[in-house]
């Protein structure tokens, strides 16, 4: 009987030793709670109207947000929508073979992408946003998302090299 108690008492001794030598070795910065981050509410959208233009900067800065568009356009529109009762703003633009559909706020992003369509992953990035690609008889589509936006840029190209061809000419305009 003594063997036992004994045995038991070592056992919680040995737990306790292991106990605040894990303590002591453990970095004071890692056990102090991190601080709250608090972001600042953005404000909703004001009304505006119809912005009709064939430079990306008009267009991105219409959007309130980092845009990835074509170089050169051949048109290009961003105009109020609407989301689940708040005001979105919606982009339009194209080039040969290229066509770019966008929303702001992110949250709003089902409004841009096609459903009739699967998505896979593709471990690329465009411009520096992690990229899905999706493709079907019409050409491929990619889904990506900014800070601020979403985007689903649509190539009218047969093969995945002719597409990609065409995304090389898309910049990242600032608004």
């Amino acid at each position: 009987m003594f063997k036992k108690i004994l045995t038991l008492v070592l056992s919680l001794l040995l737990v306790g030793v292991f106990y605040v030598y894990a303590l002591l070795s453990e970095d004071e910065e890692v056990r102090q709670s991190s601080p709250w981050m608090v972001a600042e509410e953005k404000a909703p959208l004001q009304p505006m109207d119809t912005l009709t233009s064939q430079r990306g900067e008009d267009l991105a800065r219409a959007m309130g947000a980092a845009s990835p568009l074509p170089q050169t356009l051949s048109a290009g529109s961003v105009e109020d929508g609407s989301y689940h009762g708040y005001r979105v703003r919606l982009l339009h633009a194209s080039a040969p073979g290229i066509s770019v559909r966008g929303v702001c706020p992110l949250s709003a992003s089902p409004l841009v992408r096609t459903d009739t369509v699967s998505y896979k992953p593709s471990g690329a990035a465009l411009l520096g946003y992690p990229v899905i690609i999706a493709q079907d008889a019409g050409g491929f589509y990619y889904y990506l998302a900014t800070e601020d936006a979403a985007f689903e840029i649509r190539t009218q190209a047969q093969d995945e090299q002719a597409s990609l061809q065409l995304l090389s000419a898309m910049t990242l305009f600032q608004p």
